[in-house]
């Protein structure tokens, strides 16, 4: 048999072969029901914003006193100087803090609002999903 005679017999069979056609609705009915049938369990995140912005409040707050309490003339913050006291005792060799450089206002403007930019693209991407691929 060649391509020829096969594809005749293919399409003797085709046309044979009658096609069922769907009620009117029926479409619309099968979604209907599986509307109905569809269940989705909203679970309850296990963090609470609540929790998260304490968390957040007490990270700052210790970052922004480690930062800010004075161990002494010359000598590094309180806090950060503590931890550093106790790592001399540890005999875990002492840290310096690096030098950094001198950088132009506009550079360090620039970069605070790219920063700034970025939360509010990245708190809008994830609301502009959020809404677009909601069950």
């Amino acid at each position: 048999m060649d391509d020829k005679q096969q594809e005749a017999i293919y399409r003797k069979i085709l046309r044979e072969s009658a096609f069922e056609e769907a009620p009117p609705g029926f479409t619309r009915s099968v979604m209907d029901r599986i509307r109905k049938e569809k269940t989705v369990q909203v679970q309850a995140p296990l963090i609470s914003g609540k929790v998260w912005a304490g968390i957040a409040a007490g990270v700052a707050g210790l970052a922004l006193w480690g930062m800010t309490a004075s161990g002494g003339s010359g000598e590094a913050p309180g806090f950060i100087g503590y931890l550093f006291d106790r790592s001399a005792a540890l005999r875990i060799p002492k840290m310096g803090f690096p030098e950094l450089p001198e950088l132009p206002a506009p550079y360090l403007y620039g970069v605070g609002f790219l920063l700034v930019f970025a939360i509010f693209q990245m708190a809008w991407v994830k609301r502009y999903l959020d809404s677009r691929y909601s069950l």
